[in-house]
């Protein structure tokens, strides 16, 4: 049940600026700097304001989200019946894991050091984007995911159509 939720999730269209799909897709290998600065890819800049939502990403990667994204995330969070334990799990976890971050005139978001920690970000990382959303994994723990599960793909993708 879940996954239809999270999937449900990453399907919503974000309109800004009049466009309906802002979509966030490719990879693109990056530095953090000393500082723990992330610059945003150019790709991505024109759909964040002046702020950015991390949290807890799924796999060992950190999730960042629009306003809007972030917005329509924790409306359907709020849909979770409280009252069933699998529910206050997902969304205690979810929920503290949240950080609301500045961008600054550079396109460079400050990491704190906490996080860079605790999801073992090192200072090169892999930005993925994903529809609604982009992720930031350390590289190399994408590099051990894509190995992992590119061998697989084909297989993989048809299971998730039979199953859609």
């Amino acid at each position: 049940m879940l996954n239809s939720i999270y999937f449900a999730i990453l399907l919503l269209p974000v309109e800004e600026s009049g466009e309906k799909w802002k979509m966030f897709f490719g990879s693109y290998k990056y530095t953090i700097d000393d500082k723990g600065r992330l610059v945003l890819p150019k790709k991505f800049r024109s759909a964040f304001l002046d702020k950015i939502y991390l949290l807890r990403g799924f796999d060992g990667s950190v999730s960042l989200y629009t306003k809007e994204a972030f917005d329509a995330y924790l409306e359907n969070l709020a849909t979770f019946p409280y009252e069933k334990k699998l529910s206050r799990d997902v969304s205690r976890i979810a929920l503290a894991s949240i950080r609301e971050l500045e961008i600054d005139s550079q396109s460079r978001v400050l990491l704190p050091k906490e996080i860079l920690e605790k999801y073992g970000l090192s200072k090169d990382v892999m930005i993925v984007g994903l529809l609604n959303h982009i992720e930031v994994w350390d590289l190399e723990k994408w590099n051990e995911y894509e190995k992992k599960n590119e061998k697989d793909f084909e297989v993989n993708t048809e299971k998730f159509y039979d199953e859609h």
